[in-house]
């Protein structure tokens, strides 16, 4: 799952909702050689899945690229 935006409700708060809906999902960890922040666990009153650290949030200001938001999920 990927966005071009940083919006954790968009992001975030997706993921974790199809994390709760569908048990036999899980995330995995991302491996790249760019510079990237991790998922976020928690935004304003919401808290999401501990998973949600494996996803990435990479920003422009970091790499001189557009900004995303990138989650690698599979069925267990």
């Amino acid at each position: 799952y990927s966005t071009c935006t940083f919006g954790p409700e968009e992001n975030e708060g997706v993921v974790d909702f199809l994390m709760e809906k569908l048990p036999d999902a899980g995330i995995e960890k991302i491996n790249v050689s760019i510079n990237n922040d991790t998922g976020m666990k928690s935004w304003g009153d919401a808290v999401f899945d501990e998973r949600l650290s494996r996803c990435l949030r990479i920003y422009p200001h970091h790499n001189n690229t557009g900004g995303f938001f990138v989650a690698k999920i599979r069925k267990l």
